[in-house]
C-alpha cells in the first residue's frame, strides 16, 4: 500500500487536488481510493490561506525513487516552484509519500514513513478514513492510536460540498 498526501492552499484548491490525482494515475499507478477533502489551518507557519488536504492510496509497480521523481514532476507541472531554502509556506500543491506498506527508508533524500506523519492531524484524519489499522513500522502504533496521541491543535474540518 502506497499512501500519498496531497495539500494545496493557492488557487483553485479543489481543482489542484483533482489535477494531482489525474497525474498520479497517469504517471505512478492506479489510485484505488481517495479520502474526503479536509480544510486545515496551515501547519508550521502562519497564513490566512487554509489548505485543502486529502490522502490517496495507489497501486504501483514502480520503485519508490521513481515515484518520488514523478511526484516532483507532478508538483512542477501544476505550478509549484521549489527552492533549496523552502520552509513551510503557501503552495499550489504539495505531494508527499506518507507510507509504503511497512517499509522503512531513511536516506538524505527520502524518508518513509513520512517523518511527521504522527504529528499532523491533516494527514492522520484522512489516513484514518482509508487505513485506520495501518501500523507505523517505527512507532508500532496504528493510525487510530497515532490520532488519539497526536498533540496537533490546528483546526481540521471535513468538507461536505466541495
Amino acid at each position: 500500500m502506497l499512501a500519498i498526501g496531497i495539500g494545496t492552499n493557492i488557487g483553485n484548491r479543489k481543482r489542484n487536488i483533482e489535477k494531482a490525482l489525474e497525474l498520479i494515475c497517469l504517471k505512478i499507478g492506479k489510485v484505488t481510493s481517495v479520502s474526503s477533502i479536509y480544510e486545515a489551518e496551515p501547519w508550521g507557519f502562519k497564513s490566512n490561506q487554509w489548505f485543502y488536504n486529502a490522502v490517496c492510496l495507489v497501486e504501483s509497480t514502480q520503485s519508490v525513487y521513481d515515484i518520488m521523481i514523478h511526484l516532483l514532476f507532478i508538483e512542477q507541472s501544476i505550478g509549484r516552484i521549489r527552492k533549496k531554502t523552502d520552509g513551510y509556506k503557501n503552495r499550489v500543491i504539495d505531494l508527499d509519500i506518507l507510507l509504503l506498506n511497512d517499509e522503512i527508508i531513511n536516506t538524505d533524500t527520502l524518508k518513509i514513513p513520512h517523518p511527521h506523519i504522527h504529528e499532523r492531524l491533516f494527514v492522520l484524519i484522512p489516513l484514518q478514513e482509508l487505513c485506520p489499522l495501518w501500523v507505523h513500522p517505527i512507532l508500532k502504533k496504528d493510525v487510530n492510536q497515532l490520532l488519539a496521541e497526536c498533540h496537533d491543535t490546528t483546526l481540521v474540518k471535513k468538507l461536505v460540498n466541495v
